[in-house]
């Protein structure tokens, strides 16, 4: 084909073709230039130095760092790397991750909240900013409308608050956190009886918040009910003085990220009470569905669990187990409350009952070789964990335990072969790996 053909070929070209590769272009050309200006509004990355830390901690740090590094570009990077840091306290730094997130990518509420939760202890009205572009970017998620709404209300911008918890409430059933939000509004509007009406709302729904205690003992005094604001004390009192806070799951993505090992321990603790005392309530409400006349019975229980009064909750309780001694689950989880009391003796009874009524209970023949270690029975204990293994082969935490009792016992050949399946099914299990280093130093 000689020039002119080309020149013909183009000629032919559909225009609608060409208004099409033109649009495309500028396009593009537009895109770079908003990348453009947003790049140069970018704050320098921080400086971290991760000496001194522990290695689990500067190894998820400098992965953090790495990924920025990697791609300047990812409002994402930025702003998982800014989690990292906020989660080992490192608030500046983490600062200016999730402002250059929010900068890349202004339609995500998540940067904007949690710069927003990091700023609230150093720069309240900058948080507050923060926090109305999150609520503004995530009109349907309630925890960052009501995060905005207490901030408010804290600073005494009721009118401003009074809408958003009004929109929540609005859209949810049961919101325990909305209704102490509008019980805090009316108080302040002197209208005592209507915010009495919505604190009780909300301590029946969240019995172990013991902020709505202080405000209902406020609301009775103010009222002049002495009973009232008696019983409100006495309930606030019997709660942890800490604030238990209110479900976040943003805030809890960040602070799962945290590796200190101070902080996985106690947070091993958490969960692990956390979890049994959801599994007892689960428990007693599918009791209550099959036979709502337990409601009264089960009722209690479940209020003296979910504000720790493990005590009171077992006595309730054993009536309970004794109308339904065939019940497994029951015996299984008062033994489970009769461990965080230590009374391991009471606990060893009720997990072998559990074990009687359910040779299978994996759960049980674990708990009961840890009640039977805490009493110093380390060959019942060894047998317990044993059965768990066989049940369960997966079991890595049996599997640990075991080893750890054969190692005392004198078998190491035996401890070793569990110790290795241990290690393959969780080797960054903190048991496991205090064998593992055991037994290397026993080998040198």
């Amino acid at each position: 084909m000689n020039r002119r053909d080309n020149k013909s070929s183009v000629r032919r070209m559909p225009r609608w073709v060409v208004w099409l590769l033109l649009l495309l272009g500028a396009t593009a050309i537009a895109a770079n230039v908003a990348w453009f200006r947003r790049s140069s509004r970018l704050l320098p990355m921080p400086v971290v130095s991760t000496t001194g830390m522990e290695p689990e901690v500067a190894e998820i740090i400098e992965a953090g760092r790495h990924l920025v590094e990697a791609d300047e570009k990812s409002a994402q990077s930025w702003g998982e790397y800014g989690a990292v840091l906020r989660a080992h306290e490192l608030g500046p730094e983490a600062n200016v991750c999730f402002r250059n997130a929010e900068t890349l990518d202004p339609t995500d509420y998540r940067w904007p909240y949690l710069l927003g939760v990091s700023l609230m202890t150093t720069d309240a009205d900058a948080g507050l900013e923060a926090f109305r572009r999150a609520a503004a970017l995530a009109e349907d998620l309630s925890h960052v409308q009501l995060r905005l709404a207490e901030t408010l209300i804290n600073s005494g911008r009721y009118a401003e608050a009074a809408p958003i918890v009004d929109r929540v409430l609005k859209g949810r059933t049961l919101e325990p956190r909305a209704e102490l939000a509008k019980a805090r509004l009316l108080f302040e509007e002197g209208k005592l009886e209507e915010s009495r009406t919505w604190a009780k709302k909300s301590a029946a729904a969240a019995p172990d918040k013991r902020a709505t205690q202080i405000l209902l003992a406020q609301i009775c005094r103010r009222l002049g009910n002495k009973e009232g604001e008696q019983r409100a004390q006495a309930a606030a009192a019997e709660l942890p003085d800490i604030p238990t806070p209110w479900d976040d799951p943003d805030v809890e993505s960040v602070t799962s990220l945290r590796r200190d090992r101070a902080w996985q321990r106690l947070v091993g603790e958490r969960q692990a009470d956390s979890g049994q005392i959801a599994e007892v309530v689960e428990l007693l409400e599918e009791l209550t569905l099959a036979d709502p006349a337990a409601r009264a019975a089960i009722e209690p229980v479940r209020r003296h669990l979910l504000q720790g009064n493990f005590a009171e909750a077992e006595k309730l309780l054993r009536e309970i187990v004794r109308q339904h001694d065939e019940n497994e689950k029951l015996h299984y989880q008062l033994g489970v409350l009769c461990f965080q009391q230590e009374r391991y003796d009471a606990a060893v009874e009720e997990f072998r009952r559990a074990v009687s009524h359910k040779p299978d209970h994996v759960d049980a023949q674990y708990n009961l070789g840890h009640a039977l270690r805490k009493m110093g029975s380390d060959t019942e204990a060894k047998e317990a964990f044993a059965a768990a293994v066989r049940l369960s082969p997966s079991h890595a935490r049996a599997r640990a335990n075991l080893a750890e009792l054969l190692f005392d016992a004198g078998e190491p050949e035996e401890a070793r072969q569990h110790l290795a399946v241990a290690a393959e099914l969780a080797p960054q299990d903190p048991k496991v790996r205090e064998l593992l280093a055991r037994d290397r130093s026993a080998k040198d």
